[in-house]
């Protein structure tokens, strides 16, 4: 019998031509899309909110967001629409031993300010200093584990910075309190105890950005 076609047959997309949990592989179910590349390290396969490759600087550039280099993550329109715990954890939990997201304020001041006003909080991990960033660049065996936790999607195979494994660590690492917050607490004036009601108020809602 000469050789058919099978009509049900589909063909399957490359594991870079769709975007897919790092739990599975593509199925026939996948959409085929374009290929997935990060803005920041221009790989293909991931997007810049996975990306474990910093610039010189030690820090992951453009928006974890929308996976463009034409803003960064903290000037997105899209975290006016987030809750700000989800916030957070775009800046701090999800980049656990991963490098930090380019940002005009620090992460490590908002987070500070929340544990403040709303007690202990519990963080998978923290991000890595700039620092230890370009030592991951210089440094093949780290580039390595780090390329392959980025690629597997394995949190255990991350580089860990030890200068941020615990809030202990962080704190110590950023010099204790923020200075301009901890001379807000200091100063006994009306208007510095109005600022600071204020800032509860907005850690209270359920969006906030903190200038």
């Amino acid at each position: 019998m000469p050789y058919q076609p099978n009509p049900n047959f589909e063909p399957q997309p490359r594991e870079d031509e769709v975007d897919y949990p790092v739990w599975g592989p593509p199925n026939r179910f996948a959409r085929r899309r374009s290929p997935v590349q990060c803005r920041n390290c221009t790989r293909l396969g991931h997007t810049i909110a996975k990306c474990m490759i910093p610039r010189n600087d030690g820090y992951v550039h453009g928006c974890a967001l929308c996976n463009t280099w034409s803003h960064q993550t903290d000037d997105c329109r899209g975290l006016d629409k987030m809750h700000k715990d989800d916030i957070l954890d775009l800046f701090i939990s999800n980049r656990a031993n991963m490098p930090p997201l380019m940002a005009t304020k620090c992460w490590y001041v908002s987070l500070y300010v929340y544990k403040y006003f709303k007690g202990p909080t519990i963080e998978t991990g923290y991000p890595w200093t700039p620092e230890f960033g370009i030592s991951v660049l210089n440094t093949p065996d780290l580039r390595i584990w780090a390329t392959d936790a980025m690629e597997l999607g394995i949190f255990w195979m991350r580089p860990v910075d030890p200068r941020m494994n615990s809030w202990e660590k962080v704190q110590q690492t950023f010099g204790g309190p923020p200075p301009d917050f901890q001379e807000l607490l200091e100063c006994p004036c009306s208007s510095c105890e109005e600022d600071l009601r204020e800032l509860e108020k907005i850690i209270q809602e359920p969006r906030y950005t903190i200038d």
